[in-house]
């Protein structure tokens, strides 16, 4: 269970909003996107993946190059952000090990469960 401050941190640096005790491997720096909010009491084992934007399937090339700022060819990402995308997770939520949320998945409602290994592609 983190600590009152581990949470505003977490909020202040990274954009991750959580919940009190919550807890889990997937809770360190870094490894959650920009914008995620959880709940409380929520679980979150190792190895989860959260992807908040997809290469755009309607262009000529699928390369980051075309839509995504950080590769320096473009000034501004022609997609949606991540931190625009954000993932809420509501209170005493399970996500087992290896989970992947995908970026149809825009909300994980109060009570989930998701297995170990699951690919969640829409709202739970």
């Amino acid at each position: 269970m983190w600590s009152r401050t581990y949470r505003e941190l977490m909020k202040s640096y990274y954009f991750v909003e959580i919940g009190r005790h919550s807890y889990g491997a997937s809770l360190w720096p870094g490894e959650l996107p920009e914008g995620t909010r959880i709940g409380n009491y929520c679980s979150l084992a190792a190895g989860i993946v959260i992807f908040r934007r997809n290469h755009p399937t309607d262009r000529f090339s699928q390369h980051p190059f075309f839509f995504n700022a950080e590769t320096g060819v473009i000034e501004d990402d022609t997609i949606e952000a991540v931190r625009d995308h954000p993932l809420v997770i509501e209170h005493d939520v399970w996500i087992g090990a290896n989970a992947i949320i995908t970026p149809r998945c825009a909300r994980i409602e109060h009570g989930a469960i998701i297995a170990a290994g699951a690919i969640v592609t829409k709202n739970v």
